[in-house]
């Protein structure tokens, strides 16, 4: 049911006028894991965590009808394609309000995450005034609730490797406003358990996604092997990674919503390459690359909001993107492998490909997880701003010409666009321009608070706020740079003899970075980096169905690899579907590599990478059902080899430079046994 008013935005506590010179104390979104750990120990944080999670259950439960309802507000991303809060007609029918491969990622999702986050605290402001708490408990409480953000889940820190612990619990233990007289089975008052709404997500009353005009995901293609059908409307709940096909015996649990943790777990711990680098450090790799505080891109000019934002590959008007390798990196990419690890994708060990609500953007947001997920891509996102403050846009086509509910096919993008369906006042849509600066909008995060940054005098002291955000970026984010100091060591001449000898060849130790892949300065260490680049069109396969691209470093035919093999060899995935551009950072791994006896690499100077990745650098592209796709059948499909200097201090308050980029020159053109100079697999 549409509401008899606009809904308005307002945040929580925004301040347009907060002042970046004069910075006062915000209320944090803070790390979910961290918020649960503390909550075991702080009576404060576990009334928090409780309200938040209570009021999370409650909205769950809402009739579905209601544009209010956790399914109205999260089926706005997508299906069931329809108007919220307003009555006008689709610009482009059969789309949701979603901008992907767009430059307005980012803003669109910022008054997004501001409405969830304003509808979980009218919800939690209902529950204390229902509640049977003495005046002075209910005024503690709406005290916390005013303090209380939505919490996000790093999913790029280097330490974890696994989906947040409380996504993983069936149920959870709460306040009892209702009964806070009660005792639990502990013996402990005020409390009870709950199913967690975290979990997952079901329908309320029982219904289906069909009874509410979700549709099934379904493929026709002239080759029978990759026809399929998602049946998306029989499901109840949510489900994170079941085979695809789905096997008879578990069609009941892909109904109700299956949970497959253990494989989620094992995606996101063991990792798309050698055992030595995981998934989760390679995508803190990523993070770091995207984060890289210095101003500066492979031609010296600062990296601009557009190469940041999207995974649409926009360079300026008659330059070659190849002449800026750096630009292939987004924070769209990053989110995008994020859903489609957490959701449900193919997996090489064992050889099964899984699928799941968040793995498809249709659906992506009824998953709970798509909440925490998103709210740390705006931690992402607001990092890069604070240590990028004059980077901005002035306006660029939709690239994808696709257009959203509320967006034309092409339509010119600005700065003021209205991003539909949020409203800020009545009449008003929020813009880009509008949430630039996320401070005024009432929240922050951990490693943003300028108010703690003081010089002697008092003061803000913006050195030494952007000298503390790098040192945290560096600390929770840096895999390849420390890793390089680690095995050369911070001087060059006690590094071990086996490495230094592979990695420095003794006649070139003194030469320049292009002969010598490392080589010592003051307080740093320079190497030759290396990384892949991706370019392929997100409408190319049946007019934008979901393909992987996976992309292997091995000796051998993939097609006669042994799950193992392929598991080791898996370099990275890049999830084609809603992409076209993305990169996959690779000195790590052909460190690994040249570490590795049995393996052929002898040197990491450019000549010898080259080498070796012509021989061994494969990749094949599958459907959401696992099917291998032709190759032949995505003629944009390129790749690309970028080799750079990468720069590494010692100084952990230092982040790391990336400079001189440049593309070889690889052959694209012959398509029915290589692609780019490298073997092919399909």
């Amino acid at each position: 049911m549409a509401s008899p008013t606009p809904y308005v935005i307002k945040g929580i506590n925004a301040n347009p006028h907060w002042d970046p010179k004069n910075p006062t104390p915000l209320a944090l979104r803070r790390e979910i894991d961290d918020l649960y750990d503390e909550s075991l120990k702080n009576s404060k944080t576990f009334d928090q965590l409780s309200l938040y999670l209570l009021a999370l259950k409650e909205f769950h439960e809402q009739d579905y009808k209601d544009e209010l309802s956790y399914f109205g507000v999260s089926g706005i991303h997508g299906q069931p394609f329809g108007p919220w809060n307003e009555t006008t007609p689709a610009v482009t029918p059969g789309k949701g309000y979603c901008t992907h491969n767009s430059i307005l990622f980012p803003t669109w999702h910022r008054p997004y995450l501001m409405l969830f986050e304003q509808r979980i605290l009218e919800v939690i402001k209902g529950i204390i005034a229902k509640s049977a708490y003495e005046p002075a408990r209910r005024a503690e409480l709406i005290a916390t609730a005013e303090q209380w953000r939505l919490p996000y889940w790093d999913f790029a820190n280097k330490n974890k490797t696994t989906l947040a612990a409380l996504c993983t619990k069936q149920s959870v233990e709460v306040i009892n406003p209702h009964k806070p007289s009660a005792i639990n089975t502990e013996g402990k008052p005020d409390r009870q358990t709950i199913a967690n709404p975290l979990y997952r997500f079901n329908m309320p009353s029982g219904k289906t996604f069909g009874d509410a005009g979700v549709t099934r995901f379904v493929n026709t293609d002239p080759d029978p092997k990759l026809n399929y059908t998602l049946t998306i409307d029989l499901t109840n709940g949510t489900t994170k990674c079941i085979p695809f096909p789905i096997p008879e015996d578990q069609e009941k649990a892909w109904i109700e919503g299956f949970q497959n943790l253990t494989v989620v777990d094992e995606l996101l711990s063991s990792g798309p390459v050698a055992t030595s680098w995981t998934f989760a450090s390679s995508t803190a790799e990523g993070v770091y690359r995207l984060l890289n505080g210095d101003d500066s891109t492979d031609d010296g000019e600062p990296r601009a909001w557009a190469d940041f934002a999207s995974t649409a590959l926009q360079p300026p008007k008659g330059v070659d993107p190849s002449t800026k390798p750096l630009s292939y990196m987004n924070i769209e990419f990053i989110h995008n492998n994020m859903h489609v690890w957490v959701g449900g994708k193919k997996r090489v060990n064992p050889d099964v490909n899984y699928v799941g609500h968040l793995g498809l953007v249709p659906y992506s947001a009824f998953d709970p997880a798509f909440w925490l997920l998103h709210c740390n891509c705006d931690r992402l996102i607001s990092i890069w701003q604070a240590l990028h403050p004059n980077e901005w846009f002035v306006s660029a086509k939709d690239p994808s010409g696709a257009g959203t509910w509320a967006i034309g096919e092409g339509e010119l993008l600005t700065p003021d666009t209205p991003l539909a369906p949020f409203r800020k006042e009545a009449a008003k849509f929020w813009t880009s321009n509008d949430v630039r600066e996320w401070t005024t909008l009432g929240y922050s995060y951990p490693e943003l608070q300028p108010w703690l940054a003081k010089n002697p005098a008092g003061q803000f002291d913006e050195v030494e706020y952007i000298r503390q955000i790098k040192a945290d970026v560096t600390a929770l984010y840096d895999v390849t740079g420390k890793a390089i100091l680690g095995q050369v060591g911070k001087d060059i001449a006690q590094a071990d003899e086996n490495i230094t000898k592979n990695i420095i060849p003794p006649d070139t130790i003194h030469d320049h970075i292009v002969e010598c892949p490392i080589q010592k300065g003051d307080g740093y260490l320079e190497h030759i980096d290396y990384v892949v680049n991706v370019e392929y069109s997100k409408y190319e396969f049946n007019g934008g169905h979901p393909y992987d691209l996976e992309v292997f470093i091995h000796d051998g035919p993939i097609s006669e690899a042994t799950p193992d093999q392929l598991n080791k060899a898996l370099v990275g995935t890049a999830e084609a579907g809603v992409v076209s551009c993305a990169q996959l950072p690779l000195t790590r791994r052909l460190a690994d590599d040249l570490i590795a006896e049995e393996k052929a690499l002898t040197s990491l100077v450019p000549s010898s990478v080259e080498d070796y990745l012509k021989a061994n650098l494969k990749w094949r592209v599958s459907a959401l059902n696992g099917a291998l796709i032709p190759l032949e059948r995505l003629p944009s499909l390129k790749l690309s080899l970028a080799q750079g200097v990468c720069r590494v201090y010692t100084s952990d308050k230092k982040v790391t430079d990336y400079k001189n980029y440049s593309t070889s020159a690889l052959d694209n053109e012959n398509r029915s046994t290589h692609i780019g100079g490298f073997i092919s697999v399909a």
